[in-house]
């Protein structure tokens, strides 16, 4: 998956940006291939552009997890038929 080697590839401490064109499958239109991509079901409901952005961040938090690495947006974008997503990757504390 091409997300977590994103995430794989940046250092402790390191922003990542993360753009997503494919706003049909995250605002609802295919939740079957949205499941299969992301992990997550859309909403087609008025809300559902910021819907389609948590469902990108947790698809990122679960690739970071393993890595013992945590996910912390620093601006999230839903702009005309695209998601871009800037993420600060941090070590885990526990």
């Amino acid at each position: 998956h091409l997300l977590g080697a994103a995430v794989h590839a940046v250092r402790p401490g390191g922003m990542l940006c993360v753009t997503c064109t494919d706003m049909r499958v995250l605002a609802g239109g295919q939740p079957d291939v949205c499941y299969a991509r992301y992990g997550g079901l859309p909403s087609r409901a008025p809300f559902s552009k910021e819907a389609a952005l948590r469902i990108v961040l947790a698809c990122l938090q679960g690739h970071a997890s393993p890595l013992g690495r945590v996910v912390e947006p620093a601006a999230c974008l839903s702009i005309d038929f695209y998601l871009r997503l800037f993420v600060r990757v941090r070590a885990d504390r526990r």
